[in-house]
């Protein structure tokens, strides 16, 4: 089996063990599980595992730590998994990842600098991340990036090491008080500020664009 999809089971509180057994799955879906509290530690031993998508997964509190070595990862949405703690500090193992949503997470607070490693990676969203204050590192590869509706936020890095990005979303950011290196990206298709102070955007020094 590669396709295994459980989105919309309301009343799953738990899986079976033997799940862990489907070497051969590629697609894992389980959104809106709102009643799933865990994943099961076998879950790293689906090395051909690449979409996972866990969105509004409303209990669900940890991933096993295992998973942190499915390198073939492509794709992870953790949207409006509210209570989720995700360590962080590993996803610069995943080489191949490409797609990466944690929208209206409420326990993240910083993105650490070995975000940078994700290579592969060229659209993140985490809008709506409510208690983020900091990004300490882009991925080069990235092309859309959306912050949007993160009030707290208060730091990014510099912009001029991202030549690929297109679409930039940093709606309702008040706390933001300095965009550096917008003047340097040639292939930008879409910038969103609004909601962001004049004096801040005479601050970036983007008038070229």
């Amino acid at each position: 089996m590669k396709y295994l999809n459980f989105s919309y089971c309301f009343k799953l509180h738990a899986l079976p063990t033997s799940l862990g057994d489907l070497k051969e799955l590629k697609y894992l879906h389980f959104s809106y599980c709102s009643k799933l509290h865990a994943l099961l530690e076998s879950f790293g031993d689906l090395k051909d595992l690449s979409y996972f998508e866990l969105s509004s997964c409303l209990k669900l509190q940890t991933l096993p730590k295992a998973m942190h070595n499915l390198h073939g990862w492509k794709t992870l949405n953790l949207k409006n998994c509210h209570q989720l703690e995700v360590d962080l500090s590993m996803v610069g193992n995943l080489k191949l990842f490409q797609v990466f949503n944690m929208s209206n997470h409420l326990l993240v607070t910083k993105i650490p600098k070995c975000f940078e490693d994700l290579q592969a990676l060229v659209e993140s969203c985490m809008q709506g991340c409510k208690y983020l204050v900091c990004v300490q590192a882009f991925p080069r590869g990235l092309k859309h990036f959306d912050l949007s509706d993160c009030p707290n936020l208060m730091e990014l890095p510099s912009f001029q090491n991202l030549p690929k990005l297109s679409h930039l979303i940093l709606h309702q950011c008040p706390s933001l008080t300095h965009l550096l290196g917008l003047d340097l990206l040639m292939n930008l298709v879409e910038v969103d500020l609004s909601r962001y102070s004049l004096f801040q955007l005479k601050d970036t020094k983007c008038e070229p664009l």
